[in-house]
């Protein structure tokens, strides 16, 4: 059964005219298009959470959309799209990312090498600074995943003036996956931010 449309997604013209729809449910958003599984599913469910300034992202599948590349959102764009339209809060607010259940092979590879590089067992949690040059092999794996380079690219294209500073890898309690992946961030160093002003 076709999910019911969330009723003008609060009149928000950009992912409609992108061929999305919303619900939502609890604490999170089910984004709907008929470019994925004809509307049935949700092509991604994103949890948003203004107290804690923190967006989860439960299952991402916009790269089965059947569409070319040119005519869908990226998973950051809708990310962003949710989060801008929360409000008091801004960009700036944002302070981490959480991918919720990972089953991405390239990142379930690197996540298996970095419990092998630290010798740690896959149900502790393992915390992860970028400016700490003990943990530079670690997070250089770890900066080898989509899901990395994804939240790099949303922090630099919405100019949220922020940069990764923590990688938190901890045992999920979704039915799918072994882990979970957060990325905290910092202010941007200074020159940065500037830049990301002009």
């Amino acid at each position: 059964m076709k999910a019911e449309k969330y009723p003008d997604a609060w009149n928000n013209n950009y992912l409609k005219d992108k061929g999305y729809w919303l619900s939502y449910s609890g604490d999170r958003y089910y984004v709907y298009t008929d470019y994925y599984d004809d509307g049935d599913d949700a092509v991604d469910i994103i949890g948003i959470d203004t107290y804690n300034n923190i967006i989860s992202v439960y299952a991402s599948y916009n790269g089965w959309e059947e569409r070319e590349d040119e005519d869908r959102l990226k998973l950051r764009d809708i990310q962003m799209e949710l989060w801008d339209i929360q409000p008091d809060v801004k960009r700036a607010d944002l302070e981490a990312i959480r991918r919720i259940g990972i089953v991405n092979k390239p990142t379930v590879r690197q996540i298996e090498k970095v419990y092998a590089a630290v010798g740690k067992a896959k149900d502790q949690t393992l915390i992860f600074d970028s400016d700490d040059t003990n943990d530079e092999e670690e997070w250089a794996l770890l900066a080898n995943t989509p899901f990395y380079g994804g939240t790099k690219k949303l922090l630099d294209e919405y100019k949220v003036g922020k940069s990764i500073a923590r990688i938190i890898i901890r045992p999920t309690t979704q039915v799918f996956g072994d882990h979970d992946m957060e990325f905290r961030f910092s202010q941007a160093h200074p020159s940065l931010a500037w830049s990301m002003k002009k």
